[in-house]
């Protein structure tokens, strides 16, 4: 079946309806997953899901405000963790220095300089 370039951009509304899920957007377009990837192969078409993609973004990052702004906990947490890690913030820690290492293989002897190895 031949598609019009009015065909993919209701198909990119779709998309965008079902939050970039392309199984989701596919089965109520009624199309198969391979015709999407095909699509994709042209770069305006690539750009467009691409824009997609970036509005669901925007979409999510609104929503993730009203919650902060509403109080809530696990979205401040999460907002902190994501955005806050040069204050403090985060679940990773990050650590730097030197560290020296002394190794003995066996069958060297102890005065063999081993910092070649």
């Amino acid at each position: 079946m031949a598609y019009s370039d009015k065909d993919k951009k209701r198909f990119l509304d779709i998309l965008y309806k079902h939050k970039g899920l392309v199984s989701n957007a596919c089965k109520e377009f009624n199309m198969a997953r391979a015709t999407y990837f095909d699509w994709l192969r042209n770069p305006d078409f690539a750009q467009a899901v691409e824009d997609v993609h970036e509005a669901v973004l925007d979409w999510a990052e609104s929503v993730l405000q009203e919650k902060i702004a509403d109080k809530d906990g696990r979205s401040v947490e999460f907002f902190l963790k994501a955005k806050g890690k040069k204050r403090g913030y985060g679940d990773t820690l990050d650590v730097h220095g030197n560290l020296k290492i002394d190794i003995k293989l066996p069958g060297l002897d102890d005065d063999e300089n081993l910092e070649e190895i």
